[in-house]
């Protein structure tokens, strides 16, 4: 149960972290049929740091769903590193901004610090999953041995009320 709604709390998280990128990436790249004309090369700069900013959200998202298909050590290496490519993106665009941009930037950093906060328990909480499927194959192979020792028994109670 506590694992659910982990999973449902990060994928909010990082939902509403996508949302804000998105924001801040169209409202300083704008859209393809709509696309915001820089005449200055800061805000050419800026607005391609905030497509980077959402790219790199869109890739930490897609680092976690690869952890959470296959639980490898791999997994968890790359989405740690993705966790540092994306702080590394909002952190270039600190101090950038002015009024409602330098809001939506900071909102976004709080999202992802949330989202990457909840995905950090991710670990130890498939260490418990991989460490409660163990305790349940170990109680079904003793289950099973019970079962098969009493199967022996009958087997032998029979042949031997039979020789009898």
């Amino acid at each position: 149960m506590q694992q659910n709604n982990n999973a449902r709390q990060w994928l909010q998280a990082g939902a509403e972290a996508d949302r804000r990128a998105g924001e801040l990436e169209s409202d300083l790249a704008g859209m393809p049929d709509a696309p915001v004309m820089h005449f200055d090369a800061q805000q050419a700069g800026l607005a391609l740091a905030a497509i980077e900013l959402a790219k790199q959200n869109r890739q930490l998202r897609f680092a976690v769903s690869i952890y959470r298909g296959s639980e490898t050590d791999e997994a968890l290496q790359a989405m740690t590193r993705q966790f540092e490519a994306s702080r590394e993106a909002y952190r270039l665009l600190e101090g950038k901004f002015a009024g409602e941009q330098a809001e939506k930037h900071r909102q976004f950093q709080t999202q992802v610090e949330e989202y990457i906060g909840l995905i950090a328990k991710m670990p130890a909480l498939v260490e418990q999953e991989r460490q409660a499927r163990r305790d349940m194959d170990a109680s079904f192979q003793k289950a099973y041995a019970s079962v098969g020792q009493i199967v022996e028994g009958q087997i032998a109670k029979s042949k031997a009320d039979a020789v009898a």
